[in-house]
């Protein structure tokens, strides 16, 4: 499994974390800076889930089109719904997973409050 490795610019340690343990924010187990990921790494993982979410979309009108073709409008209306709520929650990991794949997360030190 690909990892990636951040070395904390405060204490020099390096961590190292996997697909799983990558969140939006990190902090360093040995001296607690935060990290956040970089800007950069935010845009691609937001046209990643878009992305996602269109090809999931896609694919299941495609399947609905066939498969439910002399179903009631009522049906297929709630059918929609559902799928679309299940859509909308597997998206964000999907462009997240993809984001990781193609090109690792970047962070940067979170900013002072």
């Amino acid at each position: 499994m690909k990892e990636i490795e951040i070395k904390c610019p405060r204490c020099g340690k390096v961590k190292t974390m996997n697909y799983k343990e990558a969140k939006q924010t990190v902090e360093c187990p040995h001296c607690h800076f935060g990290f956040q990921l970089d800007k950069k790494t935010l845009s691609r993982q937001k046209w990643m889930t878009l992305l996602s979410t269109f090809l999931i979309i896609l694919v299941i009108s495609f399947v609905l089109t066939f498969t439910l073709r002399n179903a009631n409008n009522t049906v297929l209306i709630l059918i929609l719904v559902l799928l679309g709520l299940v859509v909308a929650y597997v998206s964000n990991p999907i462009g997240a997973w993809l984001t990781f794949q193609f090109w690792g997360f970047s962070y940067e030190p979170k900013p002072k409050k």
